[in-house]
Order: C-alpha cells, then structure tokens, then sequence
C-alpha cells in the first residue's frame, strides 16, 4: 500500500504521519519494520532494497520517505503498482509545499496512490476553529477571541501551535518565569526531560536575543554527551577524558540520564543530526528546528 501526505502546512501533516506510524506500531506490536529515509539526500535504491527485503522476525513493513516528490523516487515508479497491491508493506510518501517540479512528480505516482491527503495552510475561520481544538486538546480554554487573535498574528500551524502551549504554560507555577536568571543550561536540563518546561524556556531565551545558532550547537553537543555517558553508566565504566566532557558536565548529565533509556537518548542524538543536516542545506533555521523537536514530540505524545 502507497500512502502520500503533501502540502505546505508540515505541522498537520507531521501530526499525521506520527498517528499513522503509532497506530501502525500497535496494531502491529512487535511484528514491524520500521524505516525512514529521505529522497532529497539519500539514494532511493536503498528504498527498493528495504520495500523488498523480507524478514525472518518481521511480517509487516513500514517505509517512510519525506521530500519523496523531489525527483529522487522517480526511477521507483516501476517497482510502484507492486508496493501498492503488497498487505503487508506500506510506504508512506511525504513532502512538503509542492513547486512546479513536485506536483509533476506527484501526478506521475497518482494512479499507484492507496489514499493521499493535501495539508494546505488555513485561513479565516477555518483556522480559527482548529486552534480552539488544540487548545482544547491540551486544556487550554481559548475564547474565540483568543482563536482570532492567534490565528491573525501566526503564520503558519507551527507558530500558532507555539503560542498554544505558551499559554498552556503561562500560568503554571512550577515553571520559572525570572526570564534575566534563565540561562542556556536551564534549558539543556529541561530539553531532553521535560518538553513543556523546555519551549517555555526557549521562548524567553529567544525573546531575551540568545542567539539561536549558540543554543542550538549546545543542545546538539549535549545529545552526543547523552549518549557517551549513558552507555558509560550502563557499563559501570568511568566517562573517558578522550571524550572531551568535562568532569562537572559529565556529573550532571549522569543523573540527567538516569531517566532516560539509552534508546532515548540516541533518538535525541539523531534527531539533531535530521536538524542539523536542514539547517545546512537552508530547509531550517536553528530556532525552527528547536521549536519543531518540541512541538513535535507533543504531536506525537497527543
């Protein structure tokens, strides 16, 4: 089965795919095999090889390939009415806005489409209506007021959902509100525990002028340490001084990890490594990819 999710509202569709693969997972459980690439920065003959390689342990298969309407998928579109007719495999095309180029490439994949679904930016009342729902959905009372006053001043579905959550968090007393004594280190003690607190944060550390590249290179060096001190822990071994951490750091990440599981970690790790390689290539800003990983993992917890 081929599935396509398109469009330029990328929070909609992201909040999509995330339900997709966790409804996949659980009706699944462990008989899965779970893939992601990419078709703008990856040779998509890997993707024939994964669609077509079966396993010993696993029946059903899952493939997810983001900027799949960039044209590296093209040459796949041969091995496509197989893949659609295929139960137990499914392949989940996802893009961004569509230029000129993507909407030719999405055509010639139409006919092999199980189901597709558009995300187009919203307006107006319907716009509106959606951000009462998400409030709603994280217990956050809206007025219509509120609804119009957020949907004028955001430009998109990632921005909007923002100002959600810093009125979901804005009256909350365990978070702190002296924005002069939040420092970059509140926020790398927060980012990787508690996601919430973290965009709070942020938003005050962005407000104050902290620059975004700087915050961003932090977090990213603080993944690897994560995952450096975590398999030391795990091991009972002493953290190396070839690794660079320093003693007071390494102490601090240390009962950072503790509840956290090494998997965890490493997906941490990773998903500044996808954010990173954006931000090099002009997909991302720094500050954009921070709120993304934040406002993402509250999409896929919801």
């Amino acid at each position: 089965m081929i599935y396509a999710l398109y469009g330029s509202d990328t929070y909609r569709s992201r909040k999509k795919l995330n339900e997709i693969i966790e409804a996949y997972r659980r009706k699944a459980g462990v008989d899965i095999d779970f893939h992601r690439f990419d078709a703008g920065e990856q040779d998509c003959a890997h993707v024939k090889g994964t669609m077509e390689t079966s396993s010993l342990f696993t029946r059903k298969k899952l493939v997810v390939v983001e900027c799949a309407f960039s044209g590296g998928m093209d040459p796949m579109l041969v091995y496509a009415k197989q893949w659609r007719d295929a139960k137990d495999e499914h392949l989940i095309l996802c893009h961004g806005a569509l230029d000129a180029s993507a909407k030719k490439y999405l055509k010639s994949w139409q006919p092999f489409l199980t189901q597709s679904q558009e995300f187009e930016e919203m307006k107006g009342v319907a716009k509106e209506t959606w951000i009462c729902q998400e409030a709603a959905h994280r217990g956050v009372p809206f007025s219509p007021i509120d609804a119009r006053r957020i949907a004028t001043m955001t430009s998109d579905s990632w921005s909007a959902v923002q100002e959600i959550e810093k009125k979901a968090v804005g009256g909350s007393t365990d978070i702190a509100d002296n924005v002069a004594a939040l420092t970059v280190f509140d926020l790398g003690d927060a980012f990787f525990t508690d996601k919430k607190r973290a965009l709070h944060i942020l938003h005050r550390l962005l407000k104050r002028g902290e620059d975004d590249f700087g915050l961003f290179s932090y977090l990213t060096n603080r993944s690897r340490a994560l995952v450096a001190i975590k398999q030391c822990t795990e091991q009972k071994q002493q953290v190396p001084s070839w690794l660079g951490i320093h003693p007071f750091v390494a102490k601090k990440t240390a009962a950072l990890v503790g509840s956290l599981t090494l998997a965890q970690c490493a997906t941490f790790m990773i998903r500044f490594f996808e954010e990173d390689s954006r931000i090099k290539v002009g997909l991302s800003q720094p500050k954009d990819s921070l709120m993304r990983m934040l406002t993402e993992e509250q999409a896929q917890t919801a």
